[in-house]
């Protein structure tokens, strides 16, 4: 037997699991598995990889939507996901608009890892918003052992005027940077 048109079942089965595969291992980088080693703040910025995934799913269900009953049966359901989506992805993409930005909704979301300190202080100081970083520093005193974020806080200190503190701190981070040194 030969497969119609446009391929057969099994190759929009393959297709469709295809795509399932590509979006799952897309999905890594946002897991800590991933996202937690050398570029925990670029994780979030590949997540729109998953999307191709999807529409490689998108793609092989609307084939097969379109030979099993009719073009406009299948491009109904396309339109009216593509509607209801747009609203939510108009809004992340203001949250992914600068890594200051990025980084501001995730901290105000609640996520206090250092990763997403660090892009938070460094931003604030590129952005000459010295006052917002020294709170964001004062509110996690506990991670200034950290030596990239202790840096930055020790920065932040001094152009407020925090002359001891941001000694004090930049010493911190220059004697851990100093046992981190070896890695």
């Amino acid at each position: 037997s030969t497969a119609p048109p446009g391929g057969g079942t099994r190759e929009t089965i393959v297709g469709m699991i295809a795509g399932l595969v590509f979006f799952s291992i897309a999905l890594l980088p946002s897991f800590g598995i991933v996202g937690s080693m050398r570029f925990p703040d670029l994780a979030e910025r590949f997540l729109y990889l998953p999307s191709v995934g999807v529409i490689i799913v998108l793609a092989f269900g609307l084939r097969w939507l379109a030979r099993r009953f009719t073009v406009r049966a299948a491009i109904v359901p396309f339109v009216i996901l593509t509607v209801a989506f747009t609203p939510h992805t108009w809004a992340r993409n203001s949250d992914w608009k600068d890594n200051l930005v990025l980084a501001g909704a995730d901290y105000e979301k609640g996520v206090r890892d250092i990763h997403v300190l660090r892009a938070l202080v460094q931003g604030n100081l590129d952005a000459e918003r010295y006052y917002r970083a020294v709170e964001i520093c004062d509110r996690n005193k506990r991670k200034l052992r950290d030596p990239n974020f202790g840096n930055k806080c020790g920065f932040a200190f001094a152009r407020v005027g925090r002359y001891d503190e941001a000694e004090k701190t930049l010493l911190l981070a220059l004697d851990k940077g100093r046992g981190a040194s070896s890695v």
